[in-house]
C-alpha cells in the first residue's frame, strides 16, 4: 500500500508523525550511504540476505521492516557504531533529571550504626 501524505499526517499505523519523519529519514541516510560506496540495491541485498523488494523498503523508510535489518543494512556500510547510542543511559536527559530529583540533598548518618572501619 503506498504511503500518501493524508496517511503520514496522522502517523502511519498510528505511528506519531515525527516518527514517521525519522524513519524516512533513516531510509535516505541509508541510501546516500550506499549511494556513496557506488554499491548497487541488489548487491547490498545480497549482503543483508534480503530480497532487493525489502531493501527497497529500508531506503523508504518503511516502519513495517524489521530494525534488525535496518542494523544489518548499516553494519554492512561500517555505519553501526552509533546505533547503540540510541537511548543510552547518558543521553537520557529526562530520566537522568527524575533520577537526579530523587537524589537527596542531604545525607545523614544514623546514630545508633556503628561505623566499620
Amino acid at each position: 500500500m503506498p504511503i500518501n501524505e493524508k496517511s503520514r499526517s496522522s502517523g502511519l499505523g498510528g505511528m506519531p508523525k515525527p516518527c514517521c519523519i525519522q524513519m524516512s529519514q533513516l531510509g535516505s541516510n541509508i541510501k546516500l550511504a550506499r549511494l556513496r560506496r557506488k554499491i548497487r540495491q541488489e548487491d547490498m541485498a545480497k549482503r543483508v540476505a534480503i530480497s532487493v523488494k525489502t531493501y527497497r523498503k529500508i531506503e523508504n523508510g518503511d516502519p513495517s521492516i524489521a530494525i534488525g535489518l535496518y542494523l544489518s543494512a548499516l553494519y554492512m556500510m561500517g555505519l553501526n557504531d552509533e546505533f547503540s547510542l540510541i537511548a543510552a543511559p547518558g543521553s537520557d536527559r529526562i530520566g537522568l533529571a527524575l533520577e537526579k530529583r530523587e537524589l537527596p540533598t542531604r545525607v545523614r548518618i544514623k546514630q545508633n550504626e556503628e561505623l566499620d572501619f
